[in-house]
């Protein structure tokens, strides 16, 4: 795709997924960044035929319109890993958002069953 198609490809798919986003969420660039990124992997997930076989067909992800419509460029959608990245490979700045969540509730879950084993010895 020439740089002048891929300019207004992307202005193109980033209006339409401003449109569809929730509320006013698509002003803050930051969440529209992480948006797209999330977009992808659906979109990814989607084509391969993961998500039509491992999703319940009332899961909010299947009802919401980035399921319904039609997405322009899917074609151009692709996963890169750090082995196959290209020149337009964002590039990796830290760990993943969800993963970082994920080692919250996991530090959570230790303080409380801690908090609970002192509660417990502390009663008898």
């Amino acid at each position: 795709m020439a740089k002048v198609d891929k300019e207004h490809a992307k202005a193109e798919l980033n209006a339409w997924i401003r449109e569809r986003m929730p509320g006013n969420v698509s002003e803050n660039d930051k969440v529209f960044g992480m948006f797209k990124f999330c977009l992808a992997s659906f979109i990814y997930d989607k084509n391969s035929g993961w998500m039509e076989s491992n999703t319940h067909s009332s899961n909010a992800i299947r009802c919401s319109p980035f399921w319904s419509k039609e997405i322009p460029y899917t074609d151009c959608v692709r996963v890169a890993y750090p082995w196959t990245a290209t020149k337009d490979t964002p590039e990796i700045t830290g760990l993943p958002v969800d993963t970082l969540y994920l080692a919250e509730i996991e530090t959570l879950r230790v303080e409380i069953a801690k908090l609970l084993a002192s509660f417990t010895s502390e009663g008898k």
